[in-house]
C-alpha cells in the first residue's frame, strides 16, 4: 500500500472514530487527551475501546465540569508488526509525536500486543509523566487471557471497563497522584488485570489534586496568547519564565537521582574507572597538586559536556525539523535536558563520595609515599577526588553512549510498569 493510500485510510478511520463535536470551539478551558491506536485490533477490541472512550469522556465531563474535554482518536500503523512484544517507549514516542503535532495536553498509545517489561513478568501500561504520555496494551486486559470461554457481550464489557480503569490510573500517574491501597480507587496498583474490575472512582482528596493539576494543564499556551515572539530565542525564554514550575515538576517525576542506578553501563564504567585510578600512585601525585578552583571549573565543564554528549548520542530531544516551536516542545526538551543533567550531578555526588571514602581508608604512609606530602589537607583530598571524578564521569558517559537506545529511553522516561 502506498504512503498516500495508507494516510487516506488512516484519515477515513479517524473520521469514523471521531464525531463532529470534537471540532466545536470550547466554551471552557480545554483539556485534550488523544488516544493513538497503533496497529490492528480485533472487532471486540475496537468496540471495547470505543465504549471506554465514550465512558471516559462522559466521566471527565461529569466529574470535572470546569473544563471542556476532548478525547480524539488517531489510527497509526504498527512500526514493528512482527514483534511478539511491543516496546513501550516506542509507542510512547509515537504518542508524543501526535501530541506535539496536534497540540494535545496528553497522549495515550494503545496496542493489542503485549508490552515488553524490564522489571516484571508483564506490564499492562506504562506512564511517562515527563513526556505527558503513556502506553496501554489490551492483550492481558481481555478476559479471554484468563478464561478460554467468555461470551462476546461479557468480553467486550469487561475489556472496556478495564481499559477505562487503567486509563484513569495512568492519567493519575501523569498528574502525579500518589498510589494507595484502596481497591476502588483508580490509583490502586493493579497486580493482575482482575484488580481493575473493582475500580470505581477517585476519592475527594484525589479529585481536588487532579482539579488543581488540570487547571495548570488547561492554561493557554504561549503560542496561543497572541503575545509570543517569532524569534526562537525570545519565544524559548518566555516559555521558560512562564512554565518553569512545569519543567521542574516533569524533571522531578523523571527522578534523575534514580536513573544512575538503572543505567548499569554508565554507573559501572564510572565507578570502576574511579577505583582503578585511586590505586595509581601517579594519579595521587598529580591530583593533590592541582588547584581546587581549577578542578571545580573543569568539573563543571565536564558535567555540561557529558550531558550534551549523552542527550545527542541517545537522540533524546524532539526533532525540531518535524515540529514547529511550541510551548510543549520547549517544555519537553528542557525537561529531558535537565533530567540528564540531574543524573550527571547525582553521579558526581556518588563518585566524589566514593573517592573521599577510598582516600580516607588509604594508609597515611602510603599516601605520603605517593604524594610526598606528610599531611594531606581537605583541599588536597577534594582536588584529588574531583580529578578522578572528572575522568570517571567522562568514561561513564562513554559507557552510557553504548547503552541500547530503547532501553536507555525506557529507563529514563517510563515512571513505572503497571
Amino acid at each position: 500500500m502506498s504512503e498516500a493510500m495508507s494516510e487516506s485510510v488512516s484519515i477515513q478511520e479517524e473520521y469514523l472514530w471521531n464525531s463532529a463535536r470534537e471540532d466545536l470551539p470550547p466554551k471552557k478551558p480545554l483539556v485534550e487527551i488523544g488516544w493513538v491506536l497503533i496497529g490492528t485490533f480485533e472487532k471486540i477490541d475496537e468496540g471495547a475501546i470505543r465504549t471506554a472512550r465514550e465512558r471516559t469522556r462522559e466521566y471527565l465531563r461529569q466529574h470535572f465540569p470546569e473544563f471542556s474535554w476532548r478525547v480524539p482518536i488517531v489510527v497509526r500503523p504498527d512500526p514493528d508488526p512482527g514483534d511478539v512484544l511491543a516496546e513501550p517507549i516506542r509507542l510512547i514516542d509515537m504518542a508524543v509525536t501526535e501530541r506535539l503535532t496536534k497540540g494535545w495536553d496528553f497522549a495515550i498509545a494503545f496496542t493489542a500486543t503485549d508490552l515488553h517489561s524490564l522489571s516484571k513478568q508483564y506490564t499492562l501500561g506504562t506512564p511517562a509523566s515527563g513526556l505527558d504520555a503513556a502506553a496501554i496494551s489490551t492483550a492481558r486486559l481481555d478476559p479471554t487471557a484468563q478464561r478460554s470461554m467468555v461470551r462476546k457481550a461479557e468480553r467486550e464489557l469487561v475489556l472496556s471497563n478495564r481499559i477505562w480503569a487503567l486509563f484513569l490510573h495512568l492519567l493519575g500517574d501523569l498528574l502525579a497522584l500518589p498510589h494507595n491501597d484502596d481497591h476502588s480507587s483508580p490509583m490502586s496498583v493493579p497486580r493482575v488485570p482482575e484488580d481493575l474490575d473493582a475500580v470505581h472512582d477517585f476519592s475527594s482528596e484525589e479529585h481536588e489534586w487532579m482539579l488543581e493539576s488540570l487547571t495548570e494543564v488547561a492554561d493557554l499556551r504561549v503560542e496561543e496568547t497572541g503575545q509570543s515572539s517569532r524569534n526562537p530565542f525570545f519565544f524559548t525564554l518566555r516559555v521558560l519564565v512562564r512554565s518553569g514550575r512545569e519543567i521542574i515538576a516533569a524533571v522531578a517525576r523523571n527522578r534523575p537521582w534514580i536513573l544512575v542506578w538503572h543505567l548499569t553501563k554508565f554507573t559501572g564504567a564510572a565507578l570502576s574507572t574511579l577505583l582503578i585510578l585511586l590505586f595509581t600512585a601517579e594519579v595521587w601525585d598529580v591530583g593533590v597538586r592541582l588547584p581546587l578552583a581549577e578542578v571545580a571549573g573543569a568539573l563543571g565543564i565536564t558535567i555540561a559536556g557529558t550531558t550534551t554528549f549523552v542527550v545527542t548520542r541517545q537522540r533524546l530531544l524532539t526533532r525540531r525539523t518535524r515540529f514547529r516551536l511550541t510551548e510543549q516542545v520547549v517544555v519537553t526538551d528542557f525537561a529531558i535536558i535537565l533530567t540528564i543533567l540531574g543524573s550527571m550531578l547525582s553521579m558526581v555526588l556518588l563518585l566524589i563520595s566514593a573517592a573521599m571514602l577510598v582516600i580516607w581508608v588509604v594508609p597515611n604512609e602510603l599516601a605520603e609515599r605517593w604524594t610526598d606530602f606528610a599531611i594531606l589537607s581537605l583541599e588536597h583530598n577534594l582536588a584529588l577526588a574531583g580529578t578522578v571524578t572528572i575522568i570517571g564521569l567522562i568514561v561513564g558517559a562513554l559507557g552510557a553512549s553504548i547503552e541500547d537506545q530503547t532501553t536507555f529511553r525506557h529507563v529514563a522516561f517510563i515512571d513505572e510498569e503497571t
